[in-house]
C-alpha cells in the first residue's frame, strides 16, 4: 500500500491541518489514508502529495465521541474531498468511515 500514498521514489505525503487522527502513533491516521488511497487508486491516481484536514464537529451522543472531519486530499494535479466520520465504540476504540464527496 505504500505506493499509493506517495511510492518510495516520491515525495513524502504532506499532513496540515487538525484531525483527531494527527498525534500519537498515527495508526488510525495511517488507517484512514489507506483508505483514501484505495479510493483514489479506483480513480486512476496513485500518489497523493498532501492532506488538508479540518475537524468540523466533535460531539459526545450516548458517551462516546464522534467526530466529523474534512480531509481534501491533492493527488494526481486535483483536489478531491472526502468526509471522515471517527466513532468511538463500546470498547473504547475507534470505528471510522471514509467517503468522496465530490466538489
Amino acid at each position: 500500500m505504500a505506493g499509493l500514498a506517495g511510492g518510495a521514489a516520491a515525495e513524502p505525503l504532506a499532513y496540515h491541518g487538525e484531525s483527531t487522527t494527527f498525534g500519537g502513533n498515527d495508526i488510525l491516521r495511517n488507517d484512514v489514508t489507506r483508505m483514501i488511497a484505495v479510493s483514489e487508486a479506483a480513480q486512476g491516481c496513485r500518489e497523493i502529495q498532501r492532506i488538508d484536514a479540518q475537524v468540523e464537529r466533535v460531539t459526545r451522543p450516548e458517551n462516546r465521541w464522534l467526530a466529523q472531519e474534512t480531509w481534501r486530499v491533492q493527488a494526481c494535479g486535483k483536489t478531491h474531498r472526502y468526509d471522515v466520520l471517527l466513532r468511538e465504540d463500546e470498547r473504547g476504540e475507534t470505528d471510522f468511515s471514509v467517503g468522496f464527496r465530490p466538489e
